[in-house]
């Protein structure tokens, strides 16, 4: 299990390094941490609690990039977790002023499963994605709320909310 966790912490500090590096000097990013609600697709669906921290780094005004870990708790032993490298598209321009600042967010990577099975444990890893839109509604200074409604793949929904921060 350490070598898992080592490979995961390197992933994301590649990823953020990568978003960093590509702004040059102007710095602004965003860090976020949420929660919320997520169903797979099965003959009934399987429904999950979720909790998820990201972070991006703008390289133009508008597009964004960023790891994000997101970890889901379903019946019983079912557990699933999810590293993806985001891309995020505000869909207004920076200084524009709004009370709501929408974007589409699109990711791929990978994705740990595990769950009990008649024969005993069963885990697996494949590739994953999600996309979807979300708006941002300013909080406190630097400081905003998201709501934001994904589908990915293994198949299923997601419903969150994260609260975050901008640099």
């Amino acid at each position: 299990m350490t070598g898992r966790v080592a490979v995961l912490a390197a992933g994301i500090g590649l990823m953020w390094a990568a978003s960093v590096s590509a702004q040059g000097t102007n710095l602004r990013a965003l860090a976020e941490i949420g929660g919320g609600y997520a169903s797979f697709v099965d003959d009934s669906p399987i429904p999950h609690g979720v909790v998820q921290g990201s972070a991006r780094g703008y390289i133009t005004p508008r597009l964004a990039i960023g790891p994000e870990f997101t970890y889901m708790r379903g019946p019983g032993s079912d557990r699933d977790w999810f590293l993806t490298g985001n891309l995020t598209v505000d869909l207004l321009p920076p200084e524009r002023p709004a009370v709501l600042r929408p974007y589409v967010i699109a990711g791929g990577g990978v994705t740990h499963m595990m769950t009990r099975v008649g024969t005993g444990p069963f885990s697996s890893n494949e590739g994953t994605f999600t996309a979807g839109a979300g708006a941002r509604i300013p909080a406190a200074r630097g400081w905003y709320l998201a709501p934001e409604f994904r589908l990915g793949w293994e198949l299923h929904w997601r419903a969150n909310v994260t609260v975050g921060r901008t640099f």
